[in-house]
């Protein structure tokens, strides 16, 4: 606002569709069964549009994953303000990126309860550690044909309906 108060947006749509999102990470616990989930159910998901000729025209799409991460990593949303979430490459090499996302640990400053929140910040902790262990359980799956066992499914099974995943043996 133009006294510098934050506000969340005043589109009641807006908030809810905001709030479904953060309900079903807690609920579903990935950012790609969230997406999956919100797509299956019809739900637009909105954007701001700061590149046309009517400035911050609201858009209504189809969630992406890219969308959706932007918002769980977002600490805004559980009313922090922070500073140094990103900082320079520490062993840059030519073709790498000048910047670096840092663990909250690292970041400069945080302060908590300045913006309204959708969700608290043990929540948006919680989120965090979830999405890292999202991405580090995904990097460790092997890429290589299952080796072990007599089952010809042997590994993990992801339901396609639900997304639950289940352990094979």
């Amino acid at each position: 606002l133009p006294d510098g108060r934050v506000v969340k947006d005043p589109d009641l749509q807006v908030q809810r569709t905001i709030d479904l999102a953060f309900a079903r990470f807690t609920l579903l616990g990935s950012c790609q069964k969230v997406m999956r989930s919100l797509r299956d159910d019809g739900v637009l998901f909105p954007r701001r549009q700061h590149s046309s000729a009517v400035p911050e025209k609201m858009l209504w799409r189809l969630p992406s994953t890219e969308a959706l991460m932007r918002l769980f990593h977002n600490p805004a949303y559980a009313g922090a303000f922070v500073y140094g979430r990103n900082g320079p490459h520490p062993e840059r090499r030519p073709g790498q990126a000048r910047r670096v996302r840092r663990p909250p640990e690292a970041w400069i400053a945080i302060h908590q309860a300045v913006y309204p929140a959708s969700s608290s910040w043990d929540t948006y902790m919680e989120h965090q550690e979830r999405l890292a262990d999202n991405a580090s359980a995904f990097a460790r799956r092997a890429h290589a044909a299952p080796r072990e066992g007599a089952a010809l499914l042997a590994g993990l099974v992801v339901c396609g309906r639900c997304g639950q995943q289940m352990h094979v043996v």
